[in-house]
């Protein structure tokens, strides 16, 4: 609102100062006989002027006001009549300005249209899948629009979900728990249109609304390390001031505890109040969770006015990842797979790769075994030692950097990044902070640019410290099963320079952009494994229908209510880069007579009304006969336009001027 409203007093401020300017300017003319011109420019600068002022006069906090005490302004001599009428629901109003100076009218007719700040929902669930139980009191409102839970199914999507459960059955067994409840929600919509829906957030999911939020954060904000037990009261933040309050891990509100306040409440992890235990916030509440399956169990007294949103980065299980690494000191690439010299697969053949290691996430012969590539774990300060490289066996990092030279300039890339597996990355070059991101995210504030964002800032090969790669569900890495395209697939990769659309982490001098070495990540099967994966996929498909093995569980009880509530949320979205509310002009229609066109009995060039909101004006009565009589200003077009003219009434009844112009 408060942007909008600047806005508008700027455009009002600059419209009166405009208008001062022409009619100091148009004195001048006046002095030189050029009355009637004056008081055309001047009839249209008042108007546009008076536009100003209503439109700033007609708005409420949720509308256009339904009513306006102003019908009339006087300006420098000049002249506006007002008229103003706005739609039942105050979304559109319609503004009517006609001015009389120098013998000229002009009349506007302006229509505008509400724009308020949109939220999806006052439940918002950006999870791979979800579950319920909902005590029958529990209130979920979704405001004056009836808004349903809303569940966006692109995670669903990309996590492949589709061939192991069902997502009707899914959301119909979540409606029917939110059907059960005593609030106005009565449902959960699956809306597909997600930039429309989240277009006024300036975000693209409720991730990167939790990475907003906490960007957002300043030193009179909140951060609460590791999980927490509240058995007090604590409060954060007023409508006045609204806080961003973070609990960096699970968050427990047990009996006697109490949580109050206005902003956003960011929890990482876990959420729970139970029985005794209170929360009430006016704002936003988001929890994020990147665990396979997240609780959230609401069974005390539980108050938000604003909006719950669940962001969870959950993947189910099955299959394993591949690691194939390629690489070329010399950067030419006459292959595809660069360049074998010192490859340990050379002693069993000539294979399409310099490694390779088929289920990385079982195979390293060191631990961590996992599906987390460590390309560098500092952990001592000898750059060489071989406890800072757990994984050489299998990326074979360490020896291409010694062959690019530890003094040279390096960057990383990321190629593929739309393969990104819901992968983290985590780099700490020696003298920089820790940075951390997701890969489809790119580098951040590390990156080479704002068009390069999944390339980093160059570094001194010697100064890495920290680089890993975790790979967070396989479903949405690039699948490449053998005897599905390609007998082997690491075969392929090797041949292909695309490297088969896998995600691929690249090494790059910074002198000349030559690639050294790439890592290629993928989900791969061979045939004698998809039996073991697709039993594995059958009994986790049964854990998580019963809710009991993946993605979001809420659990709510009798005291609960979820409240859509725009105004919290436009407090604090103020902080996390919203758009605020805004007005269209939707339509403008304008008419201008000049005032050598009315003629009539009116001598141009000073004003004909009579100083209290009417004109005189001779009215045609039809077959000859007129008459003298008074009008009201905003009344004077529509006189004008079928034959009256300013001014009493000429001896004999004749016009001394042609007719009304539009424009």
């Amino acid at each position: 609102m408060g942007k909008l409203v600047l806005f508008l007093v700027l455009a009002f401020a600059l419209g009166g100062a405009m208008l001062s300017a022409s009619h100091n300017a148009l004195g001048l003319e006046g002095t030189r006989g050029r009355r009637a011109a004056q008081g055309n420019l001047l009839a249209r600068d008042i108007s546009s002027t008076a536009q100003s002022m209503i439109v700033n006069a007609m708005l409420d906090d949720d509308g256009f006001q339904p009513s306006l005490n102003i019908s009339e302004l006087e300006y420098a001599g000049g002249r506006a009549d007002i008229e103003y009428t706005v739609s039942p629901e105050r979304d559109t109003a319609d503004v009517v300005v006609t001015s009389l100076e120098g013998g000229s009218v002009h009349r506007v007719h302006s229509r505008y249209a509400w724009d308020d700040v949109d939220f999806p929902s006052p439940v918002w669930l950006d999870v791979p899948y979800a579950t319920g139980s909902f005590h029958r009191n529990t209130q979920i409102n979704g405001g004056t629009e009836a808004l349903n839970v809303a569940f966006d199914r692109r995670k669903f999507d990309d996590l492949r979900l589709g061939n192991l459960v069902n997502l009707t059955n899914m959301r119909t067994a979540l409606s029917t728990q939110v059907a059960g409840t005593s609030g106005s929600t009565r449902g959960v919509s699956v809306p597909l249109d997600w930039d429309r829906v989240l277009e006024d957030l300036n975000v693209e999911d409720a991730e990167e609304l939790y990475y907003t939020a906490l960007n957002a954060m300043n030193a009179t904000d909140v951060t609460l390390t590791g999980a927490q037990t509240i058995t007090n009261t604590r409060t954060y933040g007023t409508a006045g001031s609204p806080k961003i309050v973070h609990v960096n891990g699970n968050l427990t509100v047990n009996s006697g505890g109490r949580i109050t306040g206005t902003g956003a409440l960011i929890v990482t992890g876990t959420f729970a109040v139970n029985t005794g235990g209170v929360l009430d916030w006016d704002g936003l509440v988001i929890i994020h969770s990147e665990a396979d399956y997240l609780p959230i169990v609401l069974n005390g007294t539980v108050t938000v006015d604003g909006a719950l949103v669940v962001d969870q980065q959950g993947a189910p299980p099955g299959g394993h990842l591949d690691v194939t690494v390629l690489r070329d000191l010399a950067g030419t690439w006459a292959q595809p797979y660069g360049n074998r010299t010192g490859s340990p697969w050379t002693v069993y053949g000539n294979f399409p790769w310099f490694q390779h290691t088929h289920r990385f996430d079982l195979t390293p012969s060191t631990a961590p075994r996992g599906k987390k590539v460590f390309f560098r774990r500092y952990n001592n300060t000898t750059w060489t030692n071989s406890a800072n490289w757990p994984h050489e066996v299998e990326t074979s990092l360490l020896s291409t950097l010694q062959g690019i030279g530890t003094t040279q300039q390096v960057y990383l890339e990321f190629a593929r990044p739309e393969m990104h597996g819901l992968a983290r990355w985590d780099l700490n070059i020696n003298g920089q902070p820790n940075r951390f991101g997701m890969v489809r995210n790119g580098f951040g504030d590390f990156a080479a640019g704002p068009s390069t964002p999944h390339r980093s800032q160059p570094f001194r090969v010697d100064q890495l410290k920290d680089l890993s790669v975790d790979i967070r569900s396989l479903r949405m890495l690039q699948p490449l099963f053998d005897e599905s395209g390609c007998r082997e697939w690491p075969h392929c990769v090797g041949n292909d320079r695309n490297r088969s659309g896998a995600l691929t982490l690249r090494v790059k001098r910074a002198d000349n952009h030559r690639t050294m070495y790439e890592a290629a990540m993928y989900w791969h099967l061979r045939p004698d494994e998809v039996n073991a994966h697709l039993e594995e996929e059958r009994a986790w498909r049964l854990r998580i229908e019963s809710g009991q093995a993946f993605g979001t569980r809420l659990t709510t009880g009798a005291n609960v209510r979820l409240n859509y509530a725009m105004e919290p949320i436009r407090l604090i979205g103020q902080r996390l880069n919203f758009d605020g509310q805004e007005i269209h002009n939707v339509g403008q229609w304008a008419q201008h007579w000049d005032a050598r066109e009315i003629g009539g009995g009116y001598a141009g060039g000073s004003n004909p009304d009579n100083g209290d909101g009417t004109v005189t004006i001779c009215h045609t009565r039809g077959r000859g006969s007129s008459g003298t009589m008074t009008a009201q200003l905003h009344a004077l077009p529509s006189h004008l336009a079928h034959g009256d003219y300013l001014g009493a009434c000429r001896a004999g009844g004749g016009r001394g001027g042609s007719g009304g112009s539009g424009g």
